[in-house]
């Protein structure tokens, strides 16, 4: 990433029964998700400290989603929060039909 890219990755989800059985969902609302860009960025996988980092992890009805969010610099421009927030607010996600 250049410093000033902004990568926003979503990952949606139906738990299987079996996961909902064991009580391996989370039921904690993962949205709204509001940035702060002052907030230090989270460790990520692989990470060496040169890209800010946040991510939401949770609940979207019957669904799980795990967001994350980069900006390729430590500390975040108030643009790129900026652009990173407003992709977070016109996510649309699909709809599903309950879950057997």
């Amino acid at each position: 990433m250049s410093p000033d890219d902004v990568l926003v990755e979503v990952f949606l989800w139906r738990p299987s029964p079996k996961d909902v059985q064991e009580g391996n969902v989370s039921q904690t609302p993962a949205l709204p998700f509001t940035l702060d860009g002052a907030a230090a960025g989270q460790d990520h996988p692989g990470g060496d400290g040169s890209r800010w980092f946040q991510r939401r992890l949770g609940a979207v009805g019957q669904r799980q989603i795990d967001i994350w969010v980069f900006a390729g610099r430590p500390h975040p421009t108030t643009q790129q929060v900026a652009a990173a927030q407003s992709v977070l607010d016109g996510m649309e996600l699909p709809t599903w039909p309950p879950a057997p």
